[in-house]
């Protein structure tokens, strides 16, 4: 799925369903950033 048809879907998608595609993908971006090496989050 690209990234234009999960932001078409979003509107027709419930609140709570939004949060937790919101939840989920902040999330992810947490567990990336604890991932990296010390020195690339200089970049």
């Amino acid at each position: 799925m690209q990234i234009k048809e999960i932001l078409q879907a979003l509107p027709s998608l419930s609140i709570s369903d939004r949060l937790k595609i919101a939840e989920s993908a902040l999330q992810l971006v947490i567990q990336e950033k604890h991932s990296l090496t010390k020195d690339e989050p200089k970049r």
